[in-house]
């Protein structure tokens, strides 16, 4: 079956760009889906703004291109364009995302964010600046599927698709020659969530299987092993307090954990102390990607026997995104 490519942005500015990419995914041989080629279905009833987060949906991959332009306001929601909740739903349902930006807005984001709030700096071409660049900290916020493009022409566009389908291809080749790690993850997720079920003679939890596939997805392995290391069991005891508390700090605290921010050493490591239990350095990609010519940003934590849990800022900030995205799929799942 042909993968569709969902292909999502402001239309008035980005038409040139749109049709790029229209093109490079055509070339390839998977199936574009526009809203001006009449590619989405309106006939089933629902509203036309409905109609494309349905289709949004329904397709493997989406490109979100972000242009000068802000949007349009999407009906449902003043506050939000049709663009944003495109994202949404998309990364809701967990679609291959491309993220384009265009590398004037890209400079403007970094002008906008080294000047005071009242600062009068006028960016060209851009009609809401402030709520276009809280839309693209929100992106890279997320802990997965966080990855922003800038793109300076159509033809530089063309070649970033062809080369991220390309790597897509190759980890889903990866992933088809080892063992169906997905489907055990699922098999063993429903097999913890009944068992809790059981023992509580109830009905499986919804918010609970949202939260055991979450820890079991490779993508979250480090949260899932601070959560097992500081929480001293089974992930899934830890999932009542997770749905108690309402962010990371209020979990530790929980579990009686107090944490400590420290800088490396340098020897690049945290402090040696005494009682320590498991160290852990990794580089949270894509949440950490270095810009070109830069050095990865290693995360690295440590807990010990005292129940304290060090950690660099890096870790710090990667586990408290992690943990919203957590809360976030076990909300929406309830």
């Amino acid at each position: 079956m042909v993968p569709s490519v969902f292909i999502s942005s402001t239309v008035e500015d980005l038409r040139h760009i749109r049709d790029a990419v229209r093109a490079t995914v055509d070339e390839i041989g998977y199936r574009p889906v526009m809203s001006e080629y009449a590619e989405i279905g309106y006939m089933s009833g629902d509203a036309a703004e409905g109609a494309c987060y349905k289709t949004v949906d329904e397709c493997q991959i989406v490109v979100l291109i972000v242009g000068k332009r802000y949007g349009s306001r999407s009906r449902a929601d003043q506050d939000r364009t049709v663009t944003e909740n495109e994202f949404d739903v998309a990364a809701k349902g967990g679609s291959r995302i491309i993220t384009l930006v265009d590398q004037d807005v890209w400079t403007f984001k970094k002008v906008y964010e080294n000047n005071t709030p009242s600062s009068k700096v006028k960016f060209p071409g851009m009609n809401d600046p402030t709520r276009t660049f809280e839309f693209l900290n929100r992106i890279s916020a997320l802990p997965s599927r966080n990855a922003i493009i800038p793109f300076s022409n159509a033809s530089e566009v063309r070649d970033i698709i062809k080369r991220q389908l390309a790597i897509m291809v190759y980890d889903l080749l990866a992933e088809k020659t080892s063992p169906t790690t997905a489907s055990l993850n699922d098999i063993l997720c429903e097999v913890k969530t009944m068992r809790t079920a059981m023992e509580k003679n109830g009905k499986p939890d919804a918010k609970f299987m949202a939260a055991i596939r979450f820890l079991l997805d490779d993508e979250n392995v480090q949260v899932r092993n601070l959560i097992k290391g500081v929480n001293a069991g089974p992930i899934e005891t830890a999932i009542p307090k997770i749905e108690q508390c309402v962010d990371f700090a209020a979990f530790l605290k929980s579990l009686g954990v107090t944490l400590s921010i420290m800088d490396l050493g340098k020897d690049g490591n945290l402090p040696t102390v005494p009682g320590m239990r498991h160290c852990s350095g990794f580089c949270p990609w894509p949440f950490a990607a270095p810009e070109p010519g830069e050095k990865p940003r290693i995360a690295k934590f440590v807990w010990c026997d005292d129940a304290r849990l060090m950690m660099n800022d890096v870790a710090h900030e990667y586990f408290v995104k992690a943990y919203a995205e957590l809360k976030r799929q076990m909300q929406i799942a309830g």
